[in-house]
């Protein structure tokens, strides 16, 4: 990067830095925005600007993009939001406002607690009966919300898809060679990729949305430690949100892996035995390997965790891009399409400051 390039791109760090600092500091002293922006966040975020990182706005605090180019009414409106949401009755309030406290690594942090935060408003916007927020499980877990929809409960929980540490591992070594507008844009696959790169694949893509559905159902490939309620209907909501990665919501590997996760009958495994685990889209066939390295064991007793959801929900950040009603789920898990069609109603138009 020259250093016409590099004293703009300082100039243009230092006015985001100072629209930021004055967004912040235009909002009331109980704005949970403004008390997460302290005196360390803002020494963090001059430190990065003097370090000469300042092509790299992906490593900033999320929180620090989000006061420096966001409206005032768009600041206090998630400012609302947050407080509506701590409020409610069983909710926790500390645990509302933590994802705005998101290192610079934790992007996806950021990203699964906003949609668990949009949904939860959402929620509270259309009135649904015996709303309850961070709903215990007999497990010691909990959803992340309970509804009534017609004389049942209904459980969602939210989690986020976004960039692997491959992903990262790449851009960082884009990065550290100087990188630039200027220079184009990363291509992958490519001199930064290891040798033994898993991606930009869409049997990855297939392979990763397979460990993020299942840590929800069984976490560490153990059913007693899911995060689904043994005895209602459960709706996984997925964000698919990447920085640096290759990752869409309409990706054909997460197709594969919807496939695969609400079928009555997931593919049997393939013949061949040298199939890299990467590539495995039959989902019997993922878990023999997944927990044979997890040193878990056979797969097969968890072959029908997914019928313990209802349906599976895509979103893009925080859009709604489309729902997968399972058939095959439990009789007592099991969704009619005009409960998903409502649900898909309430969640279809996220307020802006969420976008």
């Amino acid at each position: 990067m020259g250093n016409d390039e590099n004293m703009d791109q300082t100039r243009r760090s230092w006015e985001l830095f100072q629209q930021a600092r004055a967004n912040a500091a235009a909002l009331p002293t109980t704005s949970p925005l403004r008390a997460a922006a302290t005196a360390d966040f803002w020494a963090e975020v001059v430190a990065h600007i003097d370090a000469g990182d300042v092509g790299r706005s992906s490593e900033w605090p999320p929180l620090f993009l989000y006061l420096a180019r966001r409206s005032a009414e768009e600041l206090a409106a998630l400012d609302d939001a947050i407080g509506r949401v701590a409020r409610h009755p069983n909710s926790k309030p500390k645990s509302v406002s933590a994802f705005l406290r998101a290192r610079p690594a934790e992007d996806m942090r950021w990203m699964a607690n906003q949609l668990e935060l949009c949904v939860k408003s959402m929620l509270l916007s259309a009135g649904v009966d015996g709303l309850v927020f961070d709903a215990p499980l007999d497990n010691g877990r909990d959803t992340d919300a309970r509804f009534t929809m017609n004389g049942r409960a209904v459980h969602l929980e939210c989690t986020a898809l976004g960039d692997s540490d491959e992903d990262r591992g790449v851009w960082a070594a884009f990065m550290s060679e100087g990188a630039s507008p200027s220079d184009g844009v990363l291509v992958r696959p490519g001199r930064f990729d290891p040798p033994d790169a898993k991606g930009p694949s869409v049997y990855y893509d297939c392979s990763r949305m397979y460990w993020k559905v299942f840590d929800k159902l069984a976490q560490g490939f153990d059913p007693s430690k899911g995060q689904v309620s043994p005895n209602d209907p459960n709706i996984l909501l997925v964000s698919i949100a990447t920085v640096r990665g290759s990752l869409v919501a309409d990706s054909p590997g997460i197709g594969w892996a919807l496939d695969e996760l609400l079928a009555d009958q997931p593919r049997a495994r393939p013949q061949t035995t040298g199939e890299p685990p990467h590539t495995a889209v039959s989902l019997a066939r993922w878990l023999d390997v997944a927990t044979h390295y997890a040193g878990h064991g056979d797969g097969h007793e968890l072959i029908t965790c997914p019928r313990q959801l209802g349906a599976i929900v895509i979103f893009d950040g925080v859009l709604l891009r489309a729902a997968r009603l399972n058939y095959n789920a439990h009789d007592w898990c099991r969704m009619t399409h005009q409960e998903v069609a409502d649900l898909e109603v309430m969640l279809a138009d996220p307020p802006s400051f969420f976008i």
